[in-house]
């Protein structure tokens, strides 16, 4: 016996990439990619001061589209994620078990910067969005405008600050 119940609530998942994706094309054409992620809390433990798992929770996550394509070309097992989709179980009853899949159909995935960094490509034919406006007041904040432009313009663009360049806002 098989019982699919599809939610229509919204779940956060930050975890592991388990698995490498993997990428089909369905019967009409679509991308479908899948890849299986653990979340495992941890809690701190005060009488013994240390860090201990509570459990692992398993999820296959399913994207489609474009965003299949973004995530086969950009995830690998081992990367932690942040996965937002809408959550589906799917509960089998069989002779001598029952087993429980838990699949997340993906709205965005991020890769976690906890441990790590990225840089951001746009794909082809992407519509870039605008370019972010000049702050308020940068002109009469005590500071070269046009450097402070440029601290501007590196912080959007990834190109970081050092301890020297001074952001108007």
């Amino acid at each position: 016996m098989r019982t699919m119940v599809h939610m229509n609530d919204i779940i956060t998942v930050v975890g592991n990439a388990a698995s490498d994706p993997e990428s089909i094309e369905t019967s009409t054409g679509k991308a479908l990619t899948k890849v299986r992620v653990a979340s495992t809390a941890r809690r701190y433990n005060p009488s013994t001061q240390q860090w201990e798992d509570s459990g692992t929770n398993w999820y296959t996550v399913r994207a489609w589209g474009r965003l299949a394509e973004h995530l086969r070309a950009s995830v690998q097992k081992g990367m932690q994620l942040v996965v937002q989709g809408r959550l589906k179980i799917d509960v089998r009853k069989g002779d001598t078990a029952t087993f429980t899949n838990i699949d997340i159909d993906a709205d965005t995935v991020g890769v976690s910067l906890q441990f790590g960094t990225v840089r951001f490509q746009r794909s082809a034919g992407q519509q870039q969005s605008p370019q972010a406006p000049e702050p308020q007041g940068a002109a009469s904040s005590g500071g070269d405008s046009s450097q402070q432009s440029a601290a501007y313009a590196n912080a959007g663009a990834g190109g970081g600050m050092s301890g020297s360049e001074y952001l108007p806002f």
